[in-house]
């Protein structure tokens, strides 16, 4: 008797449970690049509107939405938005790169106390005297400071 429930167990359990079993994780598949392309005449009157409407962060959302652009793509895209005018992969590159970085909006005396308080090791003062200059977030002033 006992002999007919381990052959069971051996053979028909394993068997049965075939199905039940997790598969063993297959490998993320490659996801198609999206080019960014021109917007045409109503995808930019659309963002103009939410533009001019002071409703910016919809007006990236929208652009993030028709151009699979990352975050900070699409907030200098639209930070350098001309209203009336299409947006092209090619003038948002060019926005991107002509931002300047908010280190280069210190004046003179501001980089001195700021290189004081780093030197004399008031990263968390240098921070918040970064970020009252400059008007970056909480992180942008904390990589500037550890890169300075």
């Amino acid at each position: 008797m006992w002999i007919v429930a381990v052959v069971v167990l051996l053979v028909l359990v394993p068997w049965a449970t075939k199905g039940m079993r997790p598969k063993a994780p297959q490998p993320p598949q490659p996801t198609a690049s999206i080019a960014p392309r021109a917007l045409s005449p109503a995808e930019s009157a659309e963002i103009d509107a939410l533009v001019a409407g002071d409703r910016k962060i919809a007006a990236i959302k929208r652009l993030r939405e028709l151009q699979s652009l990352g975050l900070q793509e699409a907030k200098d895209a639209i930070d350098a938005w001309d209203p009336g005018t299409t947006w092209t992969p090619a003038a948002a590159a060019s926005a991107s790169a002509s931002a300047s970085a908010p280190g280069d909006a210190l004046t003179p005396a501001a980089r001195a106390e700021i290189a004081a308080l780093i030197a004399g090791d008031e990263k968390i003062r240098a921070i918040k005297r970064y970020r009252e200059e400059t008007g970056v977030g909480l992180k942008q002033a904390k990589d500037a400071v550890e890169n300075w």
